[in-house]
């Protein structure tokens, strides 16, 4: 294996072959986001077009939006579309921060200890329960499938805002270690992910909080807070997506690297360890 310094050294003259792979390798990064919030945006467009009363009264959440065939279906295709190319942003983020910590907490053996390890690989579950809890969403109507759909916001919501957090106390602990780094920013990227992952966080629990609050009898449920709910859910999901972006230029980096100096002898050792 190599060492960290090697893994994330950019080579002094990289072929332009290597940085083709390594923007292919990449590529799937801004797809899901894309596809997501622009059909976020298309629902409540296509909701409001088809029942102009309703709005008038009160805005939509995504779920009351959904429960309208005509605007679940193509809702529901364009998942079915993008979720594969989320599963595989998140297989790379998983796939770095298995690979980093195994250089820089690894010590001696080269390999991050179990808590690390485990850390890791539930950010990468949630974020699967929440691509699960997403579809499950849009496939249970709220209004004749209460309980799978509920059960789906709960995974959804849970899981992107506890994945996203996790990775974010990971991103502190690596900025911490004076090890060793691909750029000088590259401990501050690391270390802004924390309070990043805190803000989104706080949104996402400032929207439970809305969501929540007329049913307690905390306000009354007007025009007025119902666009304000939908406004924040939609900034919550889009946040939730747009993390995954922030690890771009990282995995550039380490992909570049990768395709820059492995041989296929030892591509073939990287993946035996990463699966070992």
């Amino acid at each position: 294996m190599t060492r960290l310094s090697n893994l994330h050294a950019a080579p002094a003259a990289t072929p332009k072959a290597a940085r083709r792979a390594a923007l292919r390798s990449v590529l799937a990064l801004p797809v899901a986001p894309a596809l997501v919030i622009l059909g976020m945006l298309w629902i409540q467009w296509r909701f409001a077009v088809l029942h102009p009363d309703v709005i008038a009264r009160k805005f939509p959440t995504l779920s009351k939006a959904l429960n309208d065939p005509l605007v679940a279906g193509p809702f529901e295709i364009l998942l079915y579309v993008s979720t594969p190319f989320l599963l595989i942003a998140v297989w790379l983020v998983i796939r770095y921060y298995w690979v980093t910590a195994d250089r820089v907490f690894g010590g001696a053996h080269g390999r991050a200890n179990v808590f690390w390890r485990s850390l890791i690989l539930s950010a990468g579950a949630l974020q699967g329960m929440a691509a699960a809890g997403m579809l499950m969403i849009v496939h249970y109507p709220s209004s004749t499938f209460s309980g799978p759909h509920v059960l789906g916001s709960y995974m959804l919501f849970i899981g992107h805002a506890v994945s996203i957090l996790l990775s974010g106390y990971i991103s502190r602990a690596l900025a911490r270690k004076n090890t060793p780094a691909p750029d000088p920013v590259w401990h501050r990227r690391h270390a802004r992910r924390w309070p990043l992952s805190l803000a989104i966080t706080g949104v996402a629990l400032t929207y439970a909080a809305l969501f929540y609050a007329p049913s307690l009898g905390l306000f009354q449920s007007t025009r007025g807070t119902s666009v304000l709910v939908s406004a924040v859910e939609i900034i919550m999901l889009s946040a939730f997506l747009l993390y995954l972006l922030g690890f771009a230029w990282d995995l550039f980096q380490y992909e570049l690297q990768k395709h820059s100096e492995a041989t296929p002898a030892q591509s073939t050792k990287d993946n035996a360890d990463l699966i070992g």
